[in-house]
């Protein structure tokens, strides 16, 4: 493994799509320096740039709450297989996983990715040293290739305000003529599906709401979903006028421009 990789204050990335140009290289192994541990010391947007890779990211809160219900059900083995299984384990905002029991738990599944010749990759929102972490996840977290990527101004915060989650769920449903409860709900009628789509899109764009927190608020639907309607609203507003039009609509009744919304 190679030695620990300090970043310098003068060499800060000038743009997060040029991060996620280095995080993809490293992670394919195309990278002049592979580590079996990418750490990426980030203090907001750390889970986006995560998702930009492509795959599946564990947020650490909601890990933390997977490992608790794991450790009462006596399914922690099963839950250890399932995380390592794939060769590799993303996780963002690592330092948020919680007591020290669950930190242990982190250091070796890290562990059991790196051995079976994995890649593991997480993110903190302050450098490993400086976040009160127990030795052995700390030590693992100073090992590898760590990187600093600077961040913006941060987005405006998602519990109030013009852009809250819940002013998005509202001025969505009430340009598109559907109920915030039929919005929110499980219809998965095509007509509903695509408003959904559009809610979760312009609220992952613009509230800096986690991806866990949006599926939540549409009925409880995990993170994977509210990912998959986010990219598909993306992936179609380039070719489908009418629905780059309704997106447009609802960032113009929030006040805002297709200029600072920043999609997923």
């Amino acid at each position: 493994m190679p030695p620990p990789r300090r970043p310098h204050p003068n060499n800060a990335v000038p743009a997060a799509s040029l991060a996620r140009a280095a995080l993809t290289a490293v992670l394919s192994g195309k990278s002049p320096t592979p580590a079996a541990r990418l750490v990426v010391i980030v203090s907001a947007g750390g889970e986006r740039l995560l998702h930009d890779l492509g795959r599946d990211v564990h947020e650490a809160r909601h890990l933390a709450r997977r490992l608790a219900l794991a450790e009462a059900r006596g399914t922690l083995d099963r839950l250890r297989h399932d995380l390592t299984a794939a060769g590799w384990l993303m996780i963002a905002a690592v330092d948020r996983i919680g007591r020290p029991a669950r930190q242990r738990v982190i250091a070796a599944l890290l562990d059991a990715v790196v051995d079976q010749g994995g890649m593991a990759c997480v993110t903190l929102t302050v450098p490993p040293t400086a976040a009160g972490l127990h030795p052995a996840l700390e030590s693992r977290l100073v090992s590898g290739l760590v990187v600093t990527v600077p961040t913006g101004p941060k987005p405006m915060a998602a519990g109030g305000g013009r852009c809250s989650l819940q002013a998005v769920i509202r001025t969505t449903a009430r340009l598109q003529g559907v109920p915030v409860a039929q919005l929110v709900g499980h219809d998965r009628h095509r007509s509903l599906a695509r408003s959904r789509g559009i809610a979760m899109y312009v609220a992952r764009a613009c509230t800096g709401t986690s991806l866990a927190a949006i599926g939540l608020a549409f009925g409880g639907r995990d993170h994977t979903t509210a990912m998959r309607s986010v990219r598909a609203v993306e992936t179609h507003l380039a070719t489908d006028p009418t629905l780059a039009t309704d997106v447009r609509d609802v960032l113009t009744a929030l006040g805002l421009t297709t200029h600072e919304a920043r999609p997923a």
